[in-house]
């Protein structure tokens, strides 16, 4: 969840509560303290900057790693294509130079096959490595990620145990 989601979500609880029927005298609305709902959400929102700021943090890393990421991998593809090419186009000088000399034109078109098959396999290996790379670094991603959001699930972990610290049970306290 993005940190506009969450100064959102709490917006909405707020005026879930505002738009309830409740006590006035009392500000209660069955078994729920106005003032006390209103404090535990300020607590919240105000605990939030540093946790959003990391989860922000994070997102731009995220990004960055990325575009990173398809910056190099487009590169070394677009490397292996150019090579790939100047493999072929040498492999379709190399030929014609040989059929030129008819005695050895079976052994050109022989060896222009393994140039290409060579050429294929090259760009094939450059391929892999960019994907592998690109696999590397999400899976990188996907660690600071889950970091991330273990730390912002103990973090309402926490925040959820003082809520049900802080709860009183309707009637408690009464004689």
């Amino acid at each position: 969840m993005i940190p506009i989601e969450i100064l959102q979500l709490l917006k909405q609880l707020e005026e879930l509560v505002e738009n309830t029927k409740y006590i006035a005298l009392l500000k209660l609305t069955v078994g729920l303290d106005h003032d006390e709902f209103f404090v535990l959400v300020n607590r919240i929102r105000a605990s939030l900057p540093e946790d959003v700021k990391r989860a922000s943090n994070v997102t731009r890393e995220r990004d960055r790693i990325l575009e990173t990421a398809r910056e190099e991998a487009n590169h070394i593809i677009e490397e292996g294509k150019a090579e790939a090419a100047r493999i072929l186009e040498e492999a379709r000088l190399q030929a014609q130079r040989m059929v030129d000399q008819s005695e050895i034109v079976l052994m050109a078109k022989e060896q222009a096959q393994h140039i290409v098959a060579s050429a294929r396999e090259d760009a094939r290996q450059i391929r892999r490595g960019a994907d592998e790379y690109a696999r590397d670094v999400l899976n990188n991603l996907e660690a600071v990620l889950a970091k991330a959001i273990g730390t912002i699930q103990r973090g309402k972990e926490t925040l959820e145990e003082s809520l049900q610290e802080e709860r009183v049970p309707a009637g408690a306290g009464r004689g």
